[in-house]
């Protein structure tokens, strides 16, 4: 493929394309999104104000107006017999302006195009399911699986997230809520300061429920154990899940997730403090967080970017998130278990590469496990410089999250 070639983009949102999708520059995900709505039961009504559909930012953002966008460029293209035009300006000039892929209402349509779009690869698990969340479903578990660990692992995780996005979406004005639920989408949109602790404890409370219902040995110990092996690596396992999902949800920015239904970029920040207590010097929080952002969840991201685990090589780290004993205060008998456990998921992890024919597996572990390690060190300090633990102390001064997300003051 030439440079030139390279340098195709789709001419609704302006991301990057190898290829035309329905006979014009157009990507997958905006083929695919044109496509559902023309059977839509319903009338798509403009969420930018009815402004023109070539501003920067707003196709992708308002689904109207990128299926007008859409629609447009389609009929010219048919009417002229134009198989496939090139992002170039026209002589009329109205698509001179092609805005770049950003947040919005409609990046339910993107996130399932990637789910399909994605190339499977020898390690890919599910060849039509590249992304595990609130829209998985799964067979039942059974009993002669050869991973029911993983298995109930990944069942449980959609159980999770389906809890965290009835949680989030709750706190919505009724109206927006009723029209997310009527359409069938959940809607990403800008963080704010004073949604972050609420839908941080929906997450912790979720994920004690996911290890109640996943794992035998969980249940056995006493409450107080339970309750220390969560808190201890909530911060871990929320790092992890929110570069995942922020790799996915946003591959081509330095965009990541606050929450299950939030996101926060450069553009964003600042309507991100407009609710923070009014005692915080704004400006200076701003460029402390935009700071820990490049260096912790950006950073982050970018390395799932790369990797780009499947669903079980996901579900594995997740589950080895949880269940971490490098700075747990754990007795003996609870360290035997956390041992035991993650000896488990790694083994049936193992079962999954042979049963795709993978016998060399342990670089792509590797992989995986330094993964791992790296959101360890972003998190507790370990290994590198305690970037997180620095961050937090700073907020704090500023009076910026006096309390930990799962509720207890430090």
């Amino acid at each position: 493929m030439s440079a030139k070639e390279k340098a195709f983009k789709c001419l609704i949102c302006g991301a990057g394309i190898a290829h035309a999708h329905m006979g014009i520059d157009a990507c997958r995900a905006c083929g695919v999104f044109y496509r559902r709505s023309i059977n839509l039961k319903y009338e798509l009504i403009c969420t930018c104000g009815e402004t023109s559909s070539t501003s920067k930012g707003k196709i992708v953002s308002c689904r109207k107006c990128r299926f007008e966008r859409f629609k447009d460029i389609y009929e010219k293209a048919n009417s002229a017999g134009i198989a496939c035009t090139r992002d170039e300006p026209t002589s009329s000039g109205q698509f001179e302006d092609v805005p770049n892929q950003t947040p919005g209402s409609s990046q339910q349509d993107d996130v399932q195009s990637i789910q399909t779009e994605r190339h499977a690869g020898p390690l890919s698990d599910e060849p039509t399911l590249l992304y595990i969340d609130h829209n998985s479903n799964f067979k039942p578990i059974s009993a002669g699986s050869e991973t029911p660990l993983l298995d109930k692992m990944k069942s449980a995780y959609c159980t999770l997230c389906l809890v965290r996005k009835s949680g989030e979406m709750s706190t919505l004005h009724h109206h927006a809520m009723h029209s997310q639920i009527r359409n069938d989408e959940m809607a990403l949109r800008p963080a704010k300061y004073s949604e972050v602790k609420p839908y941080t404890q929906i997450f912790f409370i979720g994920l004690a429920d996911f290890a109640k219902s996943t794992f035998t040995e969980y249940n056995k110990m006493s409450p107080g154990d339970r309750h220390n092996i969560v808190r201890s690596n909530f911060r871990l396992t929320q790092s992890l899940d929110g570069s995942y999902r922020a790799s996915v949800n946003f591959p081509t920015d330095d965009t990541v997730m606050a929450t299950y239904t939030t996101y926060m970029n450069d553009e964003s920040m600042q309507e991100f403090f407009d609710d923070c207590p009014p005692n915080v010097n704004k400006k200076e929080a701003i460029e402390k967080y935009r700071d820990n952002l490049k260096q912790t969840a950006i950073r982050a991201k970018s390395e799932f970017g790369k990797v780009k685990p499947t669903i079980d090589e996901f579900i594995a780290l997740f589950g080895l998130a949880l269940w971490n004993d490098y700075t747990a205060s754990l007795s003996p008998a609870m360290t035997s278990i956390v041992s035991k456990i993650r000896e488990a998921i790694l083994k049936e992890l193992k079962t999954v590469y042979i049963r795709k024919g993978v016998t060399e597996y342990a670089p792509r572990m590797g992989q995986l496990l330094c993964l791992l390690t790296n959101e360890e060190a972003r998190v507790f300090g370990t290994r590198v410089v305690d970037l997180s633990a620095e961050h937090m102390h700073l907020y704090r001064i500023m009076n910026l999250f006096n309390e930990s997300p799962d509720g207890y003051s430090n």
